[in-house]
């Protein structure tokens, strides 16, 4: 069985495009290794943050920045700056973490291909759970300093948590879509913060550690009909959603800005298609 996915590949693709609006305004946040923080000025509808870091001393590091938009009136402000600092170890290490589980056989990894013979759906899902399990396990003690940190400044800015999640969520969304050329197609959270770009289940890795920061239980949706992979969200008073553990989990689609929680595209309404990856306890 091949294990190659990805938005336009075999298994996991045919990302979904929008129309989206751009506005400006600035949020500056720098990141590395260990991490003191001066706050340099709030301004009403302009905020503007500094961050200093500690004891880079022998560090090597990736300076990378991202700006977007959001609608006006969401909270303060509508358009967004974060600058991060990631140590190149961190990168480097995620990276050979996942081309060393993209090598792995199928026992090793923990999927036993006797007893999926006969449903090659059940056994693709099981494989990729374990994968982004392990993937999420791996990254989250590069990703743990930067949620905290987007926390604090969520804070200061006197964010609902309903903004909160919704600020991550247009981050995310905004980063820009392409498919990676990497081990398995699917790129480390840290990694694709480096990058600048990533596909459908590599952003929604990623955000699934944002909102765990958040405390905002999350799940992969995953369909080889639709060739796409989305997050789950636990979240209240919306439509699309799956029952899963007693819980229900609403769609997010994560590839492109615009979506907000609990709407699928049209062409992928059928929920009977969508399969729940719980990467707990893998």
């Amino acid at each position: 069985m091949s294990r190659s996915k990805g938005c336009v590949k075999s298994l996991l693709g045919g990302c979904f495009s929008v129309l989206v609006f751009f506005v400006f305004l600035g949020i500056g946040f720098s990141f590395i290794s260990k991490y003191v923080f001066d706050l340099l000025s709030i301004e009403s509808n302009n905020i503007t943050e500094e961050v200093t870091t500690g004891d880079a001393s022998g560090k090597e590091f990736y300076s990378v920045s991202y700006q977007w938009d959001h609608p006006e009136g969401f909270f303060q402000s509508s358009s967004y700056r974060l600058t991060f600092h990631i140590p190149k170890h961190e990168v480097d290490n995620a990276m050979k973490f996942l081309t060393r589980i993209s090598r792995m056989t199928y026992d090793e990894i923990g999927v036993d291909e006797t007893v999926y013979y006969y449903d090659s759906i059940q056994f693709y899902c099981e494989y990729w759970r374990i994968v982004y399990g392990k993937i999420i396990d791996n990254n989250s003690r590069y990703i743990n300093p930067i949620r905290r940190r987007l926390n604090e400044i969520m804070d200061n800015n006197n964010m609902t948590s309903g903004d909160k999640v919704n600020f991550l969520i247009s981050f995310v969304q905004n980063i820009d879509y392409k498919i990676p050329e990497v081990p398995l197609g699917v790129m480390p959270p840290i990694s694709t913060l480096k990058a600048q770009y990533a596909d459908c289940d590599s952003k929604a890795l990623l955000l699934y550690l944002l909102l765990e920061g958040l405390s905002v239980p999350c799940v992969i949706f995953y369909s080889p009909y639709y060739q796409h992979a989305m997050l789950g969200l636990d979240y209240t008073g919306l439509t699309d959603r799956k029952v899963y553990g007693g819980d229900y989990y609403y769609f997010l689609e994560t590839t492109y800005p615009g979506w907000e929680i609990g709407q699928l595209p049209p062409e992928m309404k059928n929920t009977d298609l969508w399969y729940v990856l719980d990467l707990k306890n893998i």
